[in-house]
Order: C-alpha cells, then sequence, then structure tokens
C-alpha cells in the first residue's frame, strides 16, 4: 500500500510559488507552517498504521489458518491473535470512514485473507470478520465482482450449522447478504448453493434478529424476481407463510411485523401457483384473523400498524384477492 509524500508535496506547492507575485501572496506565519505539517504528519502515520494494518492481517490469517489446521497452538499465535483483532478493528474503521478505498481489498490481498478466515474456529476472529465483510462489501461493486469468483460466498454459507443459533447468526446472515446483493454472479451462486433454504431454515430461529435478515434477504430476492417459481415451489411457500404468521406486532415488534407483512404478500403476489386451494383457503383464515387481531392494539400501536392493516385489507374473508404485479408496495 503505497503513501503519498505529504511534506514533500508541501514543499513543492511552497517553492512553486511565484516571486513575482509576491505582494498578492501572503507569507505563511511559521505558526500556521506548523500547524500543517504537524496535521499532514498526523494524515501520514494514520496511512501507516492503516497500511500495517493490512500487512498484519494478510500475514497472521494465513500463519493463523496454519495454527488452527495443525497442532501448533502457542503463544505466539495467541499474541498473533490480538494483533489480528486490533488491525481488524482498525481497518473497519477505516474502512466505515472512507467506503471508496474499501475498492482496493482485491489488490491488497485482504480479500484472500477474509476467506482464510471465515475457515476459523475461533468465534473472536469470525464475528471480525463478518463484520469487516458487512462493512466493506456493501453496495461496493467492485470488491462483490471479484469476491463472487472466489470461495468467499461458499465459505459464508458453510458457517450457517457452526453458527447456527448463536449470537453471531444475524451477523452472518448480514455479510452473506452484504456479499451478494446486486451482484448478479454472486446471487446466482448463492441460490445455487442453497442459500434461499438457508433464509428458509432460519425463519424458525428463537433469535428475533436472525429472522429479521433473513426475511430482509428473502423480501429482496422475491421483490426482484430473483427467486424462479420452480425454486420457490421447493421451498414449499405454504410452510414459508406458515413460520410467518400469525404476525404478532405486541410481542415481534412493528418492524419485525412489517418486514413479515411484506414477505407474506410478496409470497401470496408472485407466487400463488404454488398452493393448493386448501392451502389459499387456509391462509385466508388466518389474515382474517390477523386483521381482528390489529383491533385488539392500543391507539399508539395501531396507527404504526396502519400500513399492515391496508395490506391485509387486500385478502378479504371468503377468498383472496390478487393485486397486479407491477403494485409498487411502500412500507
Amino acid at each position: 500500500m503505497s503513501l503519498p509524500n505529504w511534506k514533500g508535496l508541501l514543499k513543492w506547492s511552497l517553492s512553486k510559488v511565484d516571486p513575482k507575485r509576491k505582494d498578492e501572496v501572503k507569507q505563511m506565519s511559521k505558526e500556521d507552517l506548523e500547524f500543517l505539517e504537524g496535521a499532514l504528519s498526523s494524515v501520514n502515520e494514520h496511512e501507516k498504521q492503516v497500511a500495517n494494518s493490512v500487512s498484519e492481517v494478510n500475514r497472521i490469517s494465513k500463519a493463523f489458518m496454519t495454527s488452527e489446521n495443525g497442532e501448533n497452538k502457542n503463544k505466539e499465535i495467541e499474541f498473533d491473535k490480538k494483533v489480528l483483532l486490533e488491525s481488524m478493528q482498525k481497518l473497519e474503521e477505516y474502512f466505515e470512514e472512507h467506503p471508496s478505498n474499501a475498492t482496493s481489498l482485491a489488490r491488497q490481498g485482504l480479500l484472500e485473507s477474509f476467506t482464510l478466515l471465515l475457515k476459523s474456529d475461533d468465534m473472536e476472529v469470525l464475528s471480525s470478520t463478518l463484520s469487516i465483510i458487512s462493512c466493506s462489501f456493501s453496495n461496493n461493486e467492485s470488491v462483490l465482482e471479484e469476491a463472487s469468483k472466489t470461495q468467499l460466498v461458499p465459505n459464508l454459507l458453510k458457517l450457517k450449522n457452526k453458527l447456527k443459533d448463536t449470537q453471531l447468526e444475524p451477523r452472518l446472515i448480514t455479510a452473506i447478504s452484504s456479499s451478494i446483493r446486486n451482484c448478479r454472479r454472486a446471487e446466482q451462486l448463492f441460490v445455487t448453493l442453497g442459500g434461499l433454504s438457508y433464509l428458509k431454515d432460519s425463519l424458525e430461529s428463537t433469535n428475533l434478529k436472525t429472522r429479521e435478515r433473513a426475511i430482509l434477504l428473502f423480501n429482496h430476492f422475491i421483490s426482484l424476481d430473483k427467486a424462479s417459481r420452480l425454486i420457490m415451489a421447493t421451498l414449499n411457500p405454504y410452510k414459508i407463510l406458515n413460520l410467518l404468521l400469525p404476525l404478532d406486532p405486541e410481542n415481534n415488534g412493528i418492524q419485525f411485523t412489517e418486514l413479515s407483512c411484506t414477505l407474506v404478500f410478496l409470497i401470496l403476489q408472485k407466487h400463488s401457483n404454488a398452493f393448493t386451494g386448501e392451502e389459499l383457503n387456509e391462509v385466508s383464515k388466518v389474515l382474517d384473523r390477523e386483521l381482528q387481531s390489529l383491533g385488539s392494539l392500543n391507539a399508539v400501536d395501531y396507527e404504526k400498524a396502519k400500513q399492515i392493516e391496508h395490506l391485509l385489507i387486500c385478502y378479504p374473508k371468503g377468498g383472496i384477492i390478487f393485486l397486479p404485479f407491477d403494485t409498487v408496495l411502500e412500507i
């Protein structure tokens, strides 16, 4: 990672001042010059720390994985783990402050390092890796394209059993989402590797955050028609609705209820052909009960639930009405 010579740039700039225009140029005071040099020195030092963090992550990720695959787990490795976590934290802060700089992940070797670290059995290392992936990959087109050509997405999905029902599972789904959304190659890979089936299984989690993140990603795929009818049919959408209903806004909260309602709406709107007539009748009855339960909320919550009620009213007692496919759903 090359660093600009800020002090040299300052001296060069000052040397280029036209002496003939001296009367038009205010001489920089000694105090101002010292302050500017100090500021540039601080910036230079920070960039050196970032460059050092990149080197440490690349070095330790390979050594750390070697130690995990073998028997060499000594104090030196434990020390390296501490350095690794500190370096990862510094890089995450750097990418949060300068998102555009994350485009150089592959060139700096960090993409390979993150992919390696996803194989770790250490929960702290996994937590840090998932966090920095979520931070640096999101909406970063060039990084997503490069990552889709590696084992990063497969390695993320391999964590689903290891992190099942743990506090890290919501972070895993967030990292997966950041690594695939709006990248066609990555999204296709996710579907091919059974990612939608994993999201469906996550709806049975007792962790509300896990379920919420799974619903968010599900909504993305279905709303943009990135889940084919054949694939959705294999997922048994009727079972998905049973996992989402009843909505229960009093216990799950309005935000979670709105997301769930959106997914219910999208499945019924786009994949009604995957249901039998009996299943549709059962769904209609459940939604009718949902309308009644909304009326039991207190006044404040009821106001927040108006949008949900508006959606559910589309499915009146006695039958289901499907809105046109181009209906814009705003929640």
